[in-house]
């Protein structure tokens, strides 16, 4: 590979372009989230869940029943619709979850090991002209942005656009 081609660009408090409402639907043909929720409004969603207070706590009494799931659970069941596929790691998060919201019972797979398979999966892809990769979160040290950008120095693609959000003050 010639240069790095890792820039960042920093866009700060930039009015967005005025966009007829809905518009925003046709900007990526599949998203692939690693964030436990999908994103309101687009569709073909591949979203990888691993958030166990996702599930009914009727349906699992460990789950908790606090008012901040409760707002989680009812924002998941909203947008449930834009999930093409719903990944969970294990038989346990894939009977809870088919139980609590069963109309994604037909789109919850198993995965143990989603790396390679993701591996697999963008390199039948890279005949696109760009990957679009979006990493919406705040910085801080858990959410593991220094070894994502030392990941991306290392094995960037030039047909790859990773996005990162924050904060206003981020």
């Amino acid at each position: 590979m010639s240069k790095k081609m890792l820039k960042f660009v920093k866009i700060g408090q930039q009015t967005p372009p005025k966009r007829e409402v809905g518009s925003r639907k046709e900007d990526f043909n599949e998203i692939y989230s690693m964030g436990d929720y999908p994103l309101p409004f687009i569709a073909n969603q591949t979203i990888y869940l691993n958030q166990a207070n996702l599930i009914d706590p009727s349906k699992y009494k460990y789950s908790s029943r606090k008012l901040v799931f409760k707002l989680k659970r009812f924002y998941f069941k909203v947008f449930s619709q834009n999930i093409k596929t719903l990944i969970v790691q294990s038989i346990f998060m894939k009977k809870y979850i088919s139980k609590s919201f069963k109309n994604l019972s037909n789109r919850l797979i198993i995965d143990n090991n989603l790396y390679l398979k993701t591996q697999n999966k963008h390199n039948k892809k890279l005949n696109k002209k760009f990957i679009k990769i979006l990493y919406p979160a705040s910085i801080y040290p858990h959410k593991n942005h220094i070894l994502i950008i030392n990941f991306l120095k290392k094995y960037l693609r030039t047909n790859y656009h990773f996005y990162f959000t924050c904060g206003k003050y981020e």
